[in-house]
């Protein structure tokens, strides 16, 4: 049975989707006593929404800004929910606890968004769920990709494709009006990469553009401006800018809200996001 997520859950859920927290600060802020406030959070780390950073303040994990919106005004469970179908091949395989979690996160996490690229899956959830892998890489070649290949309704690429499916109704045009906007407000900060390009307003040419020099940077980890400029105005090829503008207006200004990416110097750009910890809570053993 799943945490049922009460109306102060969801403030203090609210309160961490803008900016890192210390318990302390929650506490004021929905007047509840930091020894009660204690237990609860350590109840919402334990089923995967937020996590505790080294500094002792919290955050949100991917799961825990899906299980925001949507989760409406009533009380309902919150744990991470996957169809049954889905749930009972995931028992069925036998998996060690905290990698049947990590399989259960992808398909929560294809079946929220409708579909997502490889590198979206892999920014969305390895460093929430490594499951005892030194590398995102070999988290996904080794296990994750035919392990989610193997459940119903999650549909792998083919002919050529990269993009994941899930063959149901996706939870975001069920819980939106158009499928993009998120919680009641624009977040200052978002769960992953996917999440910020489907919320963010961008054409579907600088959504493609975008996530054609994120892909670059999370398989490379560091990657030169001109590589990501080249990159991304080579996947749509827009015919009304040159590089440079496409590159200075369209698209470094968004590739810097993207989480996990951060500007080195004048020439340079680095993904953090395959980091454990980086931006959700590690596994244990």
């Amino acid at each position: 049975m799943g945490l049922t997520l009460t109306t102060r859950d969801r403030i203090v859920l609210r309160l961490l989707a803008e900016a890192p927290v210390s318990c302390n600060e929650i506490a004021a802020t929905v007047e509840w006593s930091a020894t009660d406030l204690e237990g609860r959070l350590e109840s919402l780390e334990e089923n995967g929404l937020l996590w505790e950073r080294d500094n002792g303040t919290y955050t949100l994990t991917g799961s825990g800004f899906r299980v925001l919106e949507t989760s409406g005004s009533d009380n309902r469970d919150c744990q991470i929910d996957v169809s049954d179908q889905i749930q009972q091949t995931i028992g069925e395989l036998n998996l060690r606890p905290d990698r049947a979690k990590a399989v259960q996160s992808a398909a929560a996490f294809l079946q929220y968004w409708g579909q997502a690229s490889e590198s979206e899956i892999i920014d969305g959830i390895y460093s929430e769920r490594p499951s005892g892998y030194e590398s995102a890489d070999e988290w996904w070649q080794t296990f994750m990709r035919e392990t989610l290949a193997s459940l119903p309704d999650i549909k792998p690429p083919t002919n050529g494709a990269t993009v994941w499916q899930y063959a149901g109704t996706p939870e975001i045009e069920e819980h939106t009006e158009d499928g993009r906007s998120f919680l009641e407000s624009s977040p200052t900060s978002y769960g992953s990469v996917k999440h910020a390009l489907e919320t963010l307003a961008l054409t579907a040419d600088q959504r493609a553009a975008v996530h054609a020099a994120f892909v670059v940077l999370r398989h490379n980890s560091t990657a030169s401006e001109t590589a990501l400029k080249r990159e991304s105005y080579e996947r749509v090829k827009p015919t009304t800018m040159s590089a440079e503008a496409w590159w200075s207006l369209r698209i470094e200004p968004i590739l810097q809200k993207l989480p996990g990416i951060e500007r080195v110097d004048e020439q340079t750009f680095h993904y953090t996001g395959d980091d454990v910890g980086s931006g959700q809570h590690p596994d244990s053993e």
